[in-house]
């Protein structure tokens, strides 16, 4: 699937939305302080937001998938509760995935049904939905043999996630290099976080190269119209990736 499945109205619908609901989102630039706060506090808080997440996710939804499993599997989710309070969490996560409580990447996708036993589960784009999750905008990820898997960005997690890349960027002396990055273009998302957690960081690369094909509307009206994403710094020129003209050319900095 390319951009250009997505009619011209879709595409304007996505980046109107995109552009309102990020104006909030890059006006404070994440500093180095703030993301050594938060990745210290989600360390410190990371076995009980576990348990918090199980028990408002799937306390509420009896048909998820992993609700499924465990019911399969006989392991209630006080069980499981009680196993990371006396266990830890890696320990309570071998013991589900030993059970048969767990999702391969293909099952994930679709590509098969879920086989446990004698359990057979059918899943959709939709089944693996987080319902805690915050839904910016819809995106999918860049399937090279199916039609991508639709998912949601939540601005939340991706600023979390900018934390992440702080400390690897911290560690590696990374930080006032140029960087080039190769990720599909919208609507699919591997491209669009990259770019959001860079925005998020005060982080813009040189070049964009984009293994999908982006459509007129994004590989030029949706460049030129995040420049109001990007408030203002020099936005990234999504190009196509060549790879017989790319391999022949040095990388300038």
């Amino acid at each position: 699937m390319t951009t250009q499945t997505l009619s011209a109205a879709d595409q304007l619908a996505m980046f109107s939305g995109m552009a309102w609901r990020l104006r909030p989102f890059l006006g404070e630039r994440l500093t180095a302080e703030r993301a050594v706060e938060m990745s210290r506090r989600g360390l410190a808080r990371r076995e009980e937001s576990f348990i918090a997440i199980i028990d408002r996710a799937l306390a509420r939804n009896n048909h998820n998938p992993y609700s499924r499993l465990l019911k399969h599997a006989g392991i209630a989710l006080d069980d499981i509760k009680a196993s990371v309070r006396r266990q830890g969490l890696e320990p309570t996560l071998g013991i589900l995935h030993d059970n048969g409580v767990y999702v391969s990447v293909d099952e994930f996708k679709g590509r098969v049904p879920i086989r446990r036993g004698s359990l057979t589960i059918e899943v959709g784009s939709r089944d693996f939905d987080n319902p805690l999750a915050r839904r910016d905008f819809e995106t999918r990820t860049g399937g090279s043999r199916s039609t991508g898997t639709r998912l949601f960005i939540d601005l939340d997690l991706i600023e979390r996630d900018a934390a992440y890349v702080h400390h690897q960027y911290d560690m590696a002396g990374l930080y006032g290099r140029p960087l080039i990055v190769w990720c599909s273009a919208p609507p699919f998302q591997s491209g669009m976080n990259e770019m959001l957690r860079c925005a998020k960081l005060g982080i813009t690369p040189r070049r964009w190269f984009a293994q999908s094909v982006p459509s007129l509307l994004v590989g030029v009206g949706g460049t030129r119209y995040s420049r109001a994403m990007w408030s203002g710094r020099p936005e990234p020129v999504v190009a196509r990736y060549r790879p017989q003209r790319t391999c022949r050319s040095p990388m300038r900095a």
